[in-house]
């Protein structure tokens, strides 16, 4: 009876002391000013909800509370590395739809595409092709669950993506199609803890065009390393902060050639790279000042030729190799640019659609291509 009681006095003082441990958790966090912006998750965070009977009424104010109590709530990247690491250190292979890899690798989840979204995009991009009259090239880029399948973990599952590339290929009538999946295959080509490729990947790409588009030798590069602290896009997703960051590259011409750059709302550059993103979190906008509508660029390539890029985020870091090989170039995504891309092309344009497998077969908009 005596141990029963003692037990029991023990099972209450947990109890107890969990509890008062919630409590004034909760009650701290009413007191501490909201955060805007998580620098480890990379993203905007919910703030306090507006007290009034109506937002009462209307049934939003309990959405919107309990919101910002998660977003709010103290020490939470704390609490949100230490939820990952428990998930971790009891077997589960993955977070949030995050992987955890082998060698450090945090790769992205891709269970399912949608077969009418990549239907309809290729047929939009046939139609535009037959009206426009210009050449399209079409480079759809494997994800990293493809691409750095070597260090998925045991019992991991995604697309097949070789295959639905392959298949898109096919059906991709009178579009030259750039098929550059065994390629990406051979070496790590995309970035551990970022969703993109990275400077490795993109020459591939760069590489494959030159032979096959412009019928070529590429250019030689050089890399500058001007960032070892680089978390991107599956660090801040997965919770695995403990994870090592990447490193950036500056891709350098064997022969220096002078930019201007012109972003949609104006603003000028004479570069292709933005330094002080460097200081920033997502360090991938360093390339192209990250996503843009409209960025043209001219440069003092010796020759007519002009590229059209219709492009995802995956196209920035391609943008140091293209601009050796063209006059002017327009990256154009079809995400935020809602013009027609018809007055960009004449006889001198060849026509780059460039982007992520699930860019492709995830989002409409590039049957807004007209």
């Amino acid at each position: 009876m005596k141990k029963q009681k003692i037990r029991i006095t023990i099972q209450l003082l947990t109890c107890a002391c969990f509890f008062l441990f919630i409590y004034i958790y909760a009650i701290s966090n009413l007191f501490v000013k909201d955060r805007d912006f998580s620098e480890q998750e990379n993203r905007m965070l919910a703030q306090k909800p507006e007290t009034s009977l109506k937002n009462i009424f209307s049934g939003d104010f309990d959405e919107q509370f309990e919101a910002w109590f998660q977003d709010q709530f103290i020490h939470r990247d704390s609490w949100v590395q230490t939820n990952a690491t428990i998930m971790k250190t009891a077997g589960h292979i993955q977070n949030n739809g995050i992987y955890f890899g082998r060698k450090g690798y945090l790769i992205q989840q891709h269970l399912q595409y949608d077969e009418k979204i990549s239907a309809n995009n290729l047929s939009a991009l046939q139609e535009f092709k037959e009206e426009s009259g210009a050449a399209i090239h079409l480079l759809i880029v494997p994800d990293a669950c493809y691409g750095e399948r070597k260090y998925l973990p045991l019992g991991a599952y995604n697309v097949d993506e070789k295959k639905w590339i392959g298949d898109i290929q096919e059906q991709a009538e009178d579009i030259d199609f750039i098929n550059i999946t065994k390629e990406l295959d051979s070496q790590d080509n995309y970035f551990k803890t970022d969703h993109h490729w990275n400077e490795k990947g993109a020459r591939i790409a760069y590489e494959a065009i030159a032979r096959n588009v412009l019928k070529k030798t590429p250019v030689d590069f050089t890399f500058e390393e001007v960032s070892s602290d680089f978390h991107g896009t599956m660090y801040s997703s997965s919770g695995a902060f403990w994870t090592k960051p990447d490193s950036l590259y500056k891709i350098i011409p064997a022969r220096p050639n002078p930019v201007t750059v012109t972003y949609e709302n104006g603003t000028n550059a004479n570069s292709l790279y933005v330094d002080p993103n460097l200081e920033v979190k997502d360090q991938y906008t360093y390339y192209l000042d990250g996503n843009h509508s409209h960025v043209h660029i001219e440069t003092m390539v010796n020759t007519e030729r002009k590229a059209l890029v219709i492009e995802d985020s995956f196209g920035h870091i391609l943008a140091p190799y293209l601009s050796q090989e063209y006059a002017t170039l327009d990256f154009i995504d079809l995400r935020y640019y809602h013009d027609s891309v018809l007055p960009l092309i004449d006889e001198n344009t060849d026509v780059f659609v460039i982007c992520s497998l699930e860019s492709f077969a995830e989002d409409a908009s590039l049957s807004a291509i007209w």
